[in-house]
């Protein structure tokens, strides 16, 4: 093991964060993975758009403007190349290890017994979805509050952390990003004050749950 002289550590280890936390001495770090498998459908059937109150075929209606839409239920669908990606979190949802991507027999049952009723009841031509392919992926799960850690470990003065953000990751990226860069290079935050998402909040009982997790 090599010893290195750095100025500062920024955490962005994603599913492996809490490994890295521990290391800095913060083990009870409360970012884990979780599992969630993604479902990649066709529909043969024409769909009907009902805002216009026209039918589209197949491979048209899969390139029609539809944004990610998210049942009750917490079931996902949106458009992806010549049809559909959709998804479910599992009712059952334990901790993972950071490198399983298996399939496991469960994801056939979640699409047959959650997924697809319920786009078939959202959607009129989704009654006839095919099943393409399965694959799985990780959440990088805030097990506490569902929310993003973004600032200074709660007691050391030179490590950073930008993980836990359960899912959304992708679409807070750019903004989690800027607010990281201006605590390196000038000690605050500029653009968006985001110190309600600091890891000091856990100790203090200054939780921020994030009630749309899917």
């Amino acid at each position: 093991v090599a010893a290195f002289n750095i100025g500062s550590v920024v955490n962005a280890c994603g599913t492996r964060a809490r490994t890295l936390a521990a290391e800095c001495g913060w083990d009870s770090h409360p970012v884990v993975p979780r599992k969630r498998y993604v479902f990649q459908v066709q529909c043969p059937e024409w769909v009907h758009d009902y805002r216009k109150g026209a039918f589209y075929p197949p491979i048209e209606a899969a390139h029609r403007p539809m944004p990610l839409t998210v049942d009750p239920n917490g079931v996902w669908v949106r458009p992806e190349g010549v049809g559909f990606l959709c998804g479910v979190s599992p009712a059952v949802d334990p901790d993972v290890a950071y490198d399983d991507f298996n399939i496991n027999h469960d994801s056939e049952g979640l699409y047959m017994d959650v997924v697809w009723p319920t786009l078939a009841a959202r959607v009129k031509g989704f009654e006839s979805l095919k099943l393409v392919s399965t694959y799985a992926g990780h959440y990088e799960y805030n097990t506490t509050d569902q929310n993003g850690i973004i600032g200074l470990h709660p007691s050391a003065s030179n490590v950073y952390y930008i993980n836990g953000f359960s899912g959304h990751g992708i679409q807070q990226s750019p903004a989690a990003g800027r607010a990281v860069a201006e605590l390196l290079t000038e000690g605050c935050f500029k653009s968006i004050d985001l110190q309600r998402m600091s890891p000091k909040r856990f100790e203090a009982g200054n939780l921020l749950f994030e009630k749309n997790v899917v």
